[in-house]
């Protein structure tokens, strides 16, 4: 029986919204309750039916307009009308809140009027726009429903709103015009032009973008429109659409640009790199007439790019025509850039053909020398093995493997024609090892391990450690004498996510484990959850102790289990910083644990960064219990996210918080209901020359006015 009355009293609330049950208020559960336990502390003489509409107008006080339309049903304006309606009926005495913001106050009713409309045009709900409409009057329509209008491509939305006359004209926008054209939106771009112009080309401002989107687009006839308006192609990508297989004339947008009689190096560089990585051998030869040569020219500086592209996609036509037209018009090249792009990317088949056609050649220098910077964290110089071995390419090793085995049997009998400068970078050094350990290429690793006396240094199981590869750091341990540092559980405990290159990009990142992801979402991924597991094996083998960076990184993971673990198995020095990355996690359970079990205690910044995260409880929590306190620059860092709640909490708990400052950081992020709450409660001598609060919002982004 509770529960149909519970269901009962929802169904009629949410009618009553018209909201949709996807979008719900943050607390439905509370609302529910509400209902149910007005009408049964009313004895019976309250009807659900009765109690709904009051407890509703109770709730849409503090309900913006744009949140209504974002939380009801396609077309629906029940909960508009509500909203609508209550807040007719707010006054200067009415509770504060958004509805009595709405009723009473000319800034916030433009600005709720400019809100709603983004969202209903957002949504495509004519109905919604249209209601609007026939309630407000005198609104001007701001730029950001222009903007959202042209970022969705809603035509129709801009029409009608500039046949409406009950508003009070458009502030047009130079961004329209470049969100209509990043969308493909040609038709709002050609609506939006004769009103907005073609703005100036200085400076590169808004709306200057537009021949690069149709550029990028591969839209050829997009393309010549707006050049023909004005607009310049700068700087941008080649479309991805150029070069495709099987489409007509995928370079037509390039051609047609570099056909206006313009040296333009950019894009020359990047449309022939991108021809080179697709093996376009009909468009790469139209390019190669176009670019400029002479003594050092950008152009000559910039063709070991095309080397790099077509060494590394493998395109060994490319490559050859490519150092056969160079050669032939005496360009300046380095074939050693497409080698180290061919074994950078495993293209064995690449690597061979270039020792083939130059190994002999005493003037090229195949395998110089490179900077280690570029694969890992070293200043030492590195060589094409070390490249080969950092990426997991084993055949590339096993092939230049046999190339110097072989060379240095000519050299003994005094057949070779490589200078003896050339040998050194022919083979690997302990980089080679290093990288492959640290990017978890455990087969590299025993393939170095037999073949090469270089070795490795502590960088390896360092490394591997902090990359979760457990199986490479036992193979270390068993079979060389390296070892690590304490940086093995340093970056074990804090590495979130140092992953290579290759783990991003190659067949090894399905094996890896490792992602690219923002660090709130790491507590429950399984390579920090494994990290624990490798910092256990090492404290239980080869144990050379942490740091206070240990405790410090993991607690700014989110690793309170590690951190834990730490405290009850190590020595190592803490500190509060892992207090105050607690308190920014939100984790209130282990700030608990660590008031109880560790000294260190935390710093001001502990309740900064919870307030920066909206943690509300963690901030009464950490007020109650620690002493700490906080900065005037609190209250501010929840002002510019618009934390209400929180703002509402530090002015009635704490003092000294700066709320002319945090009044500033409201206005100018638009959060206004924020922005006149702390008004309501600033000094009065705090405001320069009296100023009301609407001529504060004016120029708010044109000064400061406050002391």
């Amino acid at each position: 029986m509770w529960h149909k009355s519970v269901q009962s009293a929802s169904s009629n609330v949410d009618l009553h919204f018209g909201l949709d049950p996807s979008k719900a208020i943050e607390s439905p559960l509370q609302l529910k309750l509400v209902v149910l336990v007005l009408t049964k502390l009313s004895g019976g003489a309250l009807s659900v039916d009765n109690t709904a509409p009051i407890v509703s107008d109770f709730l849409v006080a503090d309900l913006s307009l744009a949140r209504a339309i974002e939380l009801s049903h396609a077309g629906s304006l029940a909960l508009l009308e509500f909203v609508w309606a209550r807040s007719r009926r707010a006054t200067e005495s009415s509770p504060w809140g958004a509805a009595k913001l709405l009723g009473t106050r000319d800034f916030y009713y433009r600005r709720e009027f400019s809100l709603a409309l983004v969202q209903a045009v957002r949504r495509a709900d004519i109905n919604i726009v249209q209601w609007l409409l026939r309630h407000f009057t005198a609104c001007p329509v701001d730029s950001d429903v222009v903007e959202e209008a042209a970022r969705g491509g809603h035509l129709w939305a801009l029409q009608l709103l500039e046949t409406d006359k009950s508003h009070a004209g458009f502030t047009w926008s130079n961004k329209s015009l470049d969100y209509a054209a990043e969308g493909g939106h040609w038709d709002v771009v050609r609506w939006l032009h004769p009103r907005v112009g073609t703005p100036p080309r200085e400076g590169f401002g808004y709306g200057t973008n537009v021949a690069d989107y149709a550029f990028t687009q591969n839209n050829l006839m997009q393309l010549k429109w707006a050049v023909a308006k004005g607009f310049e192609v700068k700087k941008c990508e080649i479309g991805e659409e150029c070069g495709a297989v099987g489409r007509e004339d995928t370079w037509a947008t390039v051609r047609f640009v570099l056909e206006q009689g313009k040296e333009l190096m950019w894009m020359l560089t990047r449309a022939g790199i991108k021809a080179a990585q697709v093996g376009d051998l009909e468009f790469i030869p139209w390019l190669m007439d176009r670019y400029v040569t002479g003594p050092d020219s950008e152009g000559e500086r910039r063709l070991d790019y095309l080397l790099d592209a077509a060494g590394g996609s493998g395109h060994i036509s490319v490559l050859e025509y490519l150092l056969v037209h160079l050669n032939k018009v005496g360009f300046q090249h380095d074939p050693s850039a497409a080698m180290y792009a061919a074994a950078k990317n495993g293209k064995v088949e690449v690597v061979k053909w270039l020792v083939e056609r130059y190994l002999s050649d005493a003037s090229v220098d195949l395998f110089r020398g490179i900077r280690a910077s570029r694969v890992i964290k070293r200043k030492s110089p590195t060589t094409v093995m070390d490249i080969a071995a950092s990426h997991g390419h084993l055949e590339v090793l096993k092939f230049l493997h046999r190339v110097d085995a072989t060379q240095r049997k000519l050299r003994k009998r005094g057949d070779s024609t490589s200078p003896p400068s050339h040998e050194s970078y022919r083979r690997c050094t302990t980089n080679a090892m290093d990288a492959a350990a640290s990017h978890g290429h455990l087969e590299v690793v025993k393939w170095l391990h037999v073949h090469w006396r270089e070795g490795c240094t502590t960088f390896a199981m360092d490394n591997a450690a902090a990359n979760g590869h457990l199986d490479v750091v036992q193979w270390l341990h068993e079979n060389r004498s390296e070892g690590c540092t304490t940086n093995a559980v340093d970056q074990a405990t804090s590495r979130y996510c140092r992953m290579s290159s290759c783990c991003r990009n190659s067949s090894h990142a399905s094996s890896c484990g490792n992602r690219l992801k923002d660090r709130k979402e790491y507590e429950p991924n399984a390579f920090v959850k494994g990290q624990l597991s490798i910092v256990k094996w090492l404290h239980a083998n080869h144990w050379e102790g942490c740091t206070a960076k240990a405790m410090d990184g993991a607690a700014a993971n989110g690793n309170f289990e590690m951190v834990k673990w730490l405290h009850e198995n190590t020595k190592a020095e803490w500190t509060h910083t892992v207090m105050d990355e607690a308190a920014r996690y939100g984790r209130l359970d282990v700030l608990k644990w660590l008031h109880a079990n560790r000294s260190e205690g935390c710093s001001p910044a502990a309740m900064e960064n919870a307030v920066g995260e909206g943690h509300l409880e963690v901030l009464k929590w950490l007020h109650a219990n620690r002493s700490e306190g906080c900065t005037h620059e609190t209250l501010n860092g929840a002002a510019k996210k618009g934390y209400f709640k929180v703002c509402q909490w530090l002015l009635e708990h704490r003092e000294g918080l700066g709320i002319t400052l945090a009044l500033d950081s409201a206005l100018r992020e638009n959060h206004l209901e924020l922005a006149c709450y702390l008004y309501e409660r600033m000094p009065v001598n705090s405001i320069r020359y009296g100023k009301s609060f609407d001529d504060m919002l004016e120029l708010s982004r044109l000064e400061l006015y406050l002391i």
